[in-house]
C-alpha cells in the first residue's frame, strides 16, 4: 500500500488497544463490513483494483481531434466506491485510464488499466459499513443547467468564477431515478446567487451516483456478464478492493463519535 498507518492508530495497535484488520471484497458490487456491538472501526485506507482488466475492445484509431472512447470500454473509465454507516456517507470517484494501442490505419485496441489505486481515508464507524462499488456510465440525464455565477461574499471576483463571463454547470442530475441533483456552488444560501433556475428538489451537495443500471451506478459483475462469452468467469475482469482498518473492542469515545 502507498499510504501510512496514522501515527495514533499505529501506537494503539502496538500497545494492544486496537487490532489491525483487512477486508477483501470484489466481483459483486455490494458488501458489508460487520462491526460487532460495543466496538468500532477506523478505516484508514484502501487498495482498489478497478474492474475491466482483461477486456479488450477493437475500434477505429483516434484522429487528431478529440473524440469519445468506444462505448463498451468507456463504461469502465469512471468507477465509484462509497462507504455508508450510521455515522456518515463517504463516496470516492476514480477515473481509470483507458489505454489505446494502434494496430493499423483502420483499427486500434482499447483496454482498461487496472493497476491498483491506493487511497488514504479516515472513516470511523460503530455500526456495520456498507461498501458499494459501481461503474458510472452516464454523466447526466436529461442535462445540466448552466448559468453565470455572480460576485458574492463566497465567490469573489477574479479569485473564483464569481463575475466571470463563463457559465458553469450549477445543476447536474447525476442519478435521475432517485431525482438527486448535484447543486453548485452551494446548497445553503443558494438564493444569494440569484439564479434563474429554481432550487432543485432533492438537491445534493456532493457529486455521487446512486445505483441504477442505466442512469446511475452500474453493478460491475452484472455488466461484465453481458459483454462477452465467459467474461464473467475471467477473474481479471472484475474489481477487487482491500480495506485497511483498526478494530477497537470498546464503544466509540465521545470525542470521536
Amino acid at each position: 500500500m502507498s499510504f501510512n498507518i496514522p501515527t495514533q492508530i499505529e501506537k494503539d495497535i502496538v500497545r494492544g488497544k486496537a487490532t489491525y484488520q483487512t477486508f477483501q471484497t470484489g466481483i459483486g458490487g455490494q458488501t458489508v463490513i460487520t462491526v460487532t456491538p460495543n466496538s468500532y472501526i477506523v478505516i484508514f485506507g484502501y487498495d482498489f483494483s478497478p474492474a475491466g482488466g482483461g477486456l479488450l475492445q477493437v475500434g477505429v484509431p483516434p484522429t487528431s481531434g478529440i473524440e469519445n472512447l468506444p462505448i463498451s470500454i468507456s463504461y469502465f473509465g469512471t468507477q465509484q466506491i462509497s462507504f455508508y454507516s450510521n455515522n456518515a456517507f463517504n463516496p470516492f470517484i476514480h477515473h481509470v485510464p483507458i489505454q489505446c494501442s494502434v494496430i493499423d490505419a483502420a483499427s486500434a485496441l482499447y483496454q482498461v488499466n487496472n493497476t491498483p489505486i491506493a487511497r488514504q481515508v479516515y472513516i470511523i464507524s460503530g455500526s456495520d459499513v456498507a461498501v458499494t462499488v459501481g461503474l458510472v456510465r452516464t454523466l447526466t440525464l436529461p442535462g445540466c443547467v448552466f448559468e453565470p455565477i455572480p460576485v458574492t461574499p463566497a465567490t469573489p471576483g477574479f479569485m473564483t468564477y464569481g463575475g466571470n463571463t463563463q457559465t458553469p454547470a450549477i445543476q447536474s442530475t447525476l442519478s435521475p431515478i432517485a431525482a438527486m441533483t448535484f447543486t453548485q456552488p452551494q446548497i445553503n444560501n443558494y438564493n444569494q446567487y440569484g439564479f434563474a433556475a429554481p432550487f432543485p428538489a432533492n438537491a445534493a451537495n456532493q457529486a455521487f451516483w446512486t445505483p441504477n443500471a442505466l442512469t446511475g451506478l452500474t453493478e460491475p459483475s452484472n455488466l461484465i456478464s453481458t459483454l462477452g462469452v465467459s467474461s464473467e468467469l475471467n477473474a481479471v475482469c472484475h474489481y477487487y478492493l482491500n480495506v485497511h482498518y483498526a478494530l477497537y473492542n470498546r464503544a466509540i469515545p465521545e470525542e470521536l463519535g
